[in-house]
């Protein structure tokens, strides 16, 4: 698809640096594409809700059992923690010591991992932010950016 004759894209690569001491940390975040659900998709499935049968009825899917609801929660933080390792992924030479990308009982230890290696609440809070922005769901950019476009339509009106 294009507009205006012109590709559209995918969000742009976000950088956050922290110095420490005499040296920079540098941690990047990149957006997720298609491939990288898709991957996700592979690796842990939806999560399908069981069925109620009911005599002389057709089966019904069970969307509101406790059962369906919890692994569907379960499936969720690990979508998350797979958003957030894997947009992550663009740091040069990040080194992950209890998450390990081929096993998604050990996504959500990036959390940990932050904490562990040193980065305060803040700095914790920054990175999601750039994560958060890196992947097109900051919705503050996003605002900001119909009302630019809407007061130039408005501009464009009154000339």
């Amino acid at each position: 698809m294009k507009i205006k004759g012109e590709a559209i894209g995918s969000p742009s690569e976000q950088v956050v640096v922290f110095t420490r001491g005499d040296r920079d940390i540098v941690i990047k975040a990149r957006p997720l594409l298609k491939e990288d659900y898709d991957l996700f998709d592979k690796m842990v499935p939806e999560p399908k809700p069981g069925t109620i049968r009911k005599p002389n009825q057709k089966p019904v899917l069970d969307f509101e059992s406790k059962g369906y609801l919890a692994k569907l929660e379960k499936y969720a933080e690990k979508r998350t923690s797979w958003m957030m390792i894997r947009s992550l992924s663009a740091t040069p030479d990040i080194e992950w010591e209890q998450v390990d990308m081929s096993d998604p009982a050990t996504w959500h230890l990036y959390e940990k991992e932050l904490t562990d290696s040193g980065f305060s609440m803040l700095e914790r809070g920054r990175i999601m932010e750039i994560i958060i922005t890196a992947c097109g769901l900051d919705s503050e950019k996003i605002e900001e950016a119909t009302q630019a476009f809407l007061a130039t339509q408005d501009q464009a009106q009154e000339e």
